[in-house]
């Protein structure tokens, strides 16, 4: 693999979409570009893989997502309980560096419960998980 390739971090889910009421056409992968991944191996050397696979996760079940038509933007909301506090972590997700795919912009996360300030006029909602199919009982 070339240094310079993004790395793919995830899928936008069909649950988010749904939620969000809105159509997305072209690749629904998420990537992350090797400038990303390289800022985040030298922040934090120790444990940057973790810090990927928590994007993974983040990605994979949101607590909540928001979107953003110009410029095309999803936003990523989970809420963890660490060290005895709740945190939300907020994922910024955009089109822009490639023409057609997705790409990481950003996180921003903290000890507040509520919404970043660059956050604050889009309208979240909760992806729901779609229903399991219930077996028809017979007595």
């Amino acid at each position: 693999m070339n240094s310079n390739e993004p790395i793919k971090i995830g899928r936008i889910n069909r649950s988010s979409i749904r939620a969000l009421k809105i159509s997305l056409t072209g690749e629904l992968s998420i990537y992350m570009s090797a400038k990303e991944l390289d800022a985040i191996a030298t922040k934090r050397p120790h444990d940057y893989l973790s810090v990927i696979e928590e994007l993974s996760h983040i990605v994979r079940e949101p607590d909540y997502v928001a979107f953003q038509k110009r410029p095309e933007r999803l936003i990523y909301g989970k809420t963890f309980f660490r060290d005895g506090a709740f945190q939300n972590v907020y994922l910024s997700i955009g089109r822009g560096q490639t023409p057609g795919k997705w790409y990481y912009e950003g996180m921003v996360s903290g000890g507040k419960v509520s919404v970043p300030h660059q956050f604050a006029s889009m309208r979240f909602v909760r992806p729901q998980a779609k229903p399991i199919p219930q077996k028809n009982e017979r007595s």
